[in-house]
């Protein structure tokens, strides 16, 4: 007896063991890429470090946002760099905290992003970032040559897909703002489990052009609730009256000697006569 409990106690050990160190294996292998997909609120919003690289040593962003460009196609973007920005050798460039969130592009046409997808409850919600751009240029009719935007996805989708709302640009009373900086924002529904909130940079013409993103953050506007159902609908159409089933032939008994079988003929020969009594159609 004891020696049973002694075995049982150690197939226990050993199940937790396993289970442990399963955990630990999948923790340990998940990627920041698809960690930053699992996020219950905005995460680093003030886009504080540290940072990572994303593939390229251009393409540096602050934790727990992950990026996407536009690269080629018929507008012939390039790609964005990005890149944290210090407080100690920058002070005008941040605005909150000691680093903020650079993206530019020299001397071509961008359209870069950095973004997080968040899991929250249905709703309509506004996200807010402060933005400060420089090197702006204009073309000829005085359009600016770089918009600075955030956005929300209603289903969590990417950022260039259809259904990405973005809200406005930098733009004042007086016009597009530049060299100050300024918020902008976007107020959007989410429909399903979790909605994808970004923040974007879109160079228009080929010119040097810089955005400085900081203090970005999240904010409920107004719960979703379901609609409160109405009353039954009454019929619409004369309902169908199906023909009666045919009726079921009495099934032979098994004979009632101790010891002998039941009739198996007489029983598929009942089974027959059932078959053949029902009519199939298509309606």
């Amino acid at each position: 007896m004891k020696r049973n409990v002694w075995v049982i106690c150690i197939l226990i050990a050993l199940a937790v063991a396993v289970a442990v160190g399963m955990v630990y294996f999948f923790a340990s292998s998940v990627s920041p890429e698809v960690a930053a997909l699992y996020t219950f609120a905005l995460s680093n919003g003030g886009l504080e470090g540290p940072s990572r690289i994303h593939g390229r040593p251009e393409l540096e962003s602050q934790d727990h946002w992950l990026i996407d460009y536009k690269e080629g196609g018929r507008e012939q973007y390039f790609a964005p760099e990005y890149k944290p920005i210090k407080r100690s050798q920058f002070p005008d460039l941040v605005v909150q905290g000691d680093q903020s969130q650079k993206i530019f592009v020299t001397h071509a046409r961008m359209f870069g992003t950095a973004y997080q997808k968040v899991y929250l409850p249905k709703g309509v919600w506004r996200m807010t970032c402060r933005v400060k751009v420089t090197n702006e240029g204009q073309d000829g009719q005085g359009n600016p040559q770089l918009s600075t935007r955030v956005g929300i996805h209603p289903w969590g989708g990417g950022v260039f897909d259809d259904a990405m709302i973005w809200g406005k640009p930098q733009v004042g009373d007086s016009g597009w703002i530049y060299d100050e900086w300024v918020e902008i924002s976007v107020v959007a529904p989410v429909w399903g489990s979790h909605g994808t909130f970004a923040f974007s940079a879109k160079n228009d013409y080929a010119i040097s052009s810089s955005a400085f993103f900081d203090d970005c953050s999240i904010s409920p506007v107004q719960e979703m609730t379901e609609p409160t159902p109405g009353p039954t609908p009454g019929p619409t159409a004369t309902a169908i009256t199906c023909p009666a089933c045919p009726a079921c032939p009495t099934c032979p008994a098994c004979p009632t000697v101790p010891g002998a079988g039941c009739d198996n003929d007489a029983i598929r020969e009942t089974f027959i006569e059932v078959l053949e009594s029902v009519e199939f159609s298509i309606p």
